[in-house]
């Protein structure tokens, strides 16, 4: 007889979402449990930690009633609205450049994920 390590091949492989990592995330801002959110989403809290925690692909009533329990869309659950830009929105019609001190450029930097800077060498400006 021999004391062999288990081969980690064969183990399970838990294959968790994008869907259940969100919503398991929506949840913990909430501070909801699973169970307040199954009883907000009519389903059982079985179902819910299956949707969390495994590679689930639920109907669109389920999907509805599960972004309304959380306060969130589907979209967002799904992740439709993942390649949009922090701050996405319409170039203002009359466009202002504005003279920021480094500390003000940074503070406003640190809100988005898309920022534009101007930088003035010798009176010539490079975007």
């Amino acid at each position: 007889m021999t004391n062999k390590e288990p081969d980690p091949r064969s183990e399970p492989v838990r294959t968790r979402s994008d869907l259940g990592r969100r919503a398991a995330l929506r949840r913990q801002q909430l501070g909801l449990t699973r169970e307040e959110v199954a009883a907000r989403a009519a389903a059982s809290p079985g179902f819910l930690q299956y949707v969390e925690e495994s590679a689930a692909d639920p109907g669109i009533g389920f999907m509805l009633r599960l972004a309304s329990a959380l306060d969130t869309t589907v979209a967002e659950l799904v992740g439709g609205t993942m390649e949009l830009p922090a701050g996405f929105g319409k170039a203002a019609a009359q466009p202002e450049v504005l003279v920021l001190s480094p500390a003000e450029c940074r503070e406003m930097l640190s809100t988005h994920g898309v920022g534009r800077v101007a930088v003035t060498v010798d009176d010539t400006s490079f975007p």
